[in-house]
């Protein structure tokens, strides 16, 4: 008994923790939090297909200095699956809410979709 009481606990306070990680940042802010696993509501302004060159299609918000999302191989190929035939394209002039995790390359802050399910299109 005492034992489900402490895993129902714990549960209740990693939703408590879960629920305090969703507060949706601006890619802005998302710069200052590398390493950590973030959502960014961001509005797609800018692409670059590189997907035959590099198997990546990046994706820009107004500020392309700051963020750029990475599509990988994967979640390009999830995605086509999904009928998006042109990931660069479709994504154009529409809000999303990424979640992953910011990296620094080489002066570059990107966050890497491995996976479909990493964005949800916003109405």
């Amino acid at each position: 008994m005492i034992l489900q009481i402490i895993i129902a606990l714990l549960f209740i306070t990693s939703c408590l923790i879960d629920a305090r990680a969703r507060e949706h940042l601006s890619s802005r802010q998302a710069l200052h939090q590398i390493g950590r696993n973030v959502e960014i509501d961001m509005v797609i302004k800018h692409s670059e297909d590189r997907h035959a060159d590099e198997g990546v299609i990046y994706l820009y918000d107004d500020n392309t200095n700051a963020l750029s999302l990475a599509l990988t191989a994967g979640a390009i190929a999830q995605l086509q699956e999904q009928g998006i035939v042109d990931p660069a394209g479709y994504f154009l002039n529409k809000k999303l809410t990424v979640s992953g995790a910011v990296m620094r390359l080489n002066e570059r802050y990107l966050l890497p979709v491995q996976n479909a399910d990493q964005l949800t299109l916003l109405k």
